[in-house]
């Protein structure tokens, strides 16, 4: 259905996906974005689209419930984020780290800086570093992208580099994503935001955070929450506090396993079998012919950057050859197997035997030919 509204400066909407929202007159933004006449934007299924009114404005949704839509007497950015976005910018502190817990608004606040620093700079980099729900690349991949332009979301950011780490979990890969860190971050050059996934929750997810402030340097850090500003309190990097949206979007962890299969598919749909010769490129994985079918893999080039994504469908070691379903077509120079298992479809397939927990930087690895 298409609903016609008309909103005032003072209003906000938020809109639930799968929807559309063709953006008519008037002047408005989204987490710091402006919006031009006519404009179409895609509201993605598990997405919710925040629009701040800046004059009075006509827009139309097509939605499938009214549900999908709510108007608000407040704006979607907090005060909290518009002072510590010009603090920064005024104390040039570039490099900016964001952290909170799951489903805190990090992605949204990251959108809103990296938007505010092209506003003044004319340009931004994002790095993202949530491997379970990535905005830049397919979950368990590490990745760095640049604005070319204003973004409603961090997906929109021109993707510069993907790092394939093959879990959701940084703490079954964190020597993996360290490294993974150091190389992203020395494609990159400020303005550079730095979104985190939501593990904040006991002493090995504070020290892994620690870790990645040492390896990034940023010149400021935000938290989300009363509870993650406390935990900076030991840290030399400058350290401000931002409160959560109201009206965040609350996903269940069924939601996010949703979104984290749409994410897979996208990068897997029309793809094909592939086979590869064992001799031709370096193999990273179980080496177990029955363990790793269905497997994720990631394709890399010769600078270990990620080629494309895959699901492991045959390997024959005394052969000499591997199976992948994928769409990437090109010359792969290594596959690494990720802790993850998919069908073609992108759905994560339970596994009791391999339960994943495997750390991909301790798989056994060839660097010679099979």
């Amino acid at each position: 259905m298409n609903v016609k509204l008309k909103l005032s400066a003072g209003k906000s909407l938020l809109v639930d996906g799968p929807a559309s929202l063709t953006f008519e007159e008037g002047e408005a933004q989204i987490l710091g974005a402006p919006l031009g006449k006519h404009e179409k934007l895609v509201v993605k299924d598990g997405v919710r689209l925040p629009l701040d009114p800046v004059k009075e404005c006509a827009l139309t949704l097509n939605i499938t419930d009214e549900k999908q839509f709510l108007i608000v007497d407040s704006p979607t950015i907090p005060s909290s984020w518009i002072n510590v976005a010009a603090e920064l910018v005024e104390r040039n502190m570039d490099k900016v780290m964001v952290l909170g817990a799951v489903d805190a608004g990090k992605s949204s606040l990251c959108t809103y800086l990296s938007n505010i620093f092209f506003r003044e700079v004319g340009e931004a980099y994002i790095l993202d570093l949530d491997l379970g729900q990535s905005d830049l690349g397919p979950p368990t991949t590490l990745g760095l992208g640049m604005l070319r332009g204003f973004v409603k979301s961090l997906s929109e950011a021109s993707l510069l580099a993907l790092y394939f780490i093959g879990s959701t979990a940084p703490h079954r890969a964190m020597s993996k994503v360290f490294r993974g860190v150091v190389k992203l971050t020395s494609r990159s050059t400020t303005p550079l935001i730095v979104n985190t996934d939501g593990w904040i929750s006991d002493e090995l997810a504070v020290s892994y955070k620690f870790r990645l402030m040492d390896l990034i340097g940023p010149k400021a850090v935000v938290a989300l929450g009363e509870e993650v500003y406390e935990l900076l309190t030991t840290s030399k990097v400058t350290a401000f506090k931002a409160q959560p949206p109201i009206h965040v979007l609350k996903r269940s962890r069924e939601d996010r396993r949703l979104s984290r299969e749409r994410r897979f598919y996208e990068f897997l749909k029309n793809g094909r079998i592939r086979v590869f010769n064992l001799k031709s490129l370096t193999y990273e994985g179980l080496r177990d012919e029955r363990e790793s079918m269905n497997s994720l893999v990631g394709l890399l080039n010769s600078e270990e950057w990620l080629l494309g994504i895959g699901v492991l469908k045959g390997l024959n070691l005394k052969k000499g050859y591997v199976k992948v379903y994928t769409n990437f077509g090109g010359k792969v120079y290594s596959i690494v197997e990720g802790n993850v298992k998919l069908d073609e479809a992108g759905r994560e397939i339970p596994s009791n035997s391999y339960n994943g927990i495997r750390d991909a930087s301790q798989t056994e690895t060839s660097t010679s030919n099979i």
